[in-house]
């Protein structure tokens, strides 16, 4: 995810890489959501999915931030671990992402002025 840009570079935050967060949806485009927060490891958490809602390993992780436009939605992952804390009112969830390996040395910014 590109964080900042300025006239000759760019600031790119990795999905897995501290401090990362976006709204998803599991299972499909309209399953329940929650967020995705990368913590410097190789799962990512995600949080304030209400335990009521059916998860399990192997769903589905999808980008939500794109909700409305007439477009897929982007495949951040899959649900690689689900743990329910006694009493919590949310699962604990753990992503593998769909993507792994270095990340990029370059990426090309297009900025698009009214």
């Amino acid at each position: 995810m590109v964080v900042r840009t300025g006239p000759t570079t760019a600031v790119v935050r990795t999905l897995t890489g501290p401090g990362f967060r976006d709204v998803v949806r599991l299972r499909s485009a309209r399953g329940p959501e929650g967020i995705l927060e990368g913590a410097g490891e190789p799962l990512c958490r995600i949080r304030m999915v209400d335990i009521r809602e059916p998860v399990e390993p192997g769903d589905e992780v999808l980008a939500a931030s794109l909700a409305g436009l007439d477009v897929p939605p982007p495949r951040y992952g899959v649900i690689e671990r689900v743990e329910q804390s006694v009493g919590a009112a949310h699962w604990d969830i753990w992503m593998r992402p769909a993507l792994v390996g270095p990340s990029p040395e370059s990426v090309i910014v297009v900025r698009v002025e009214p």
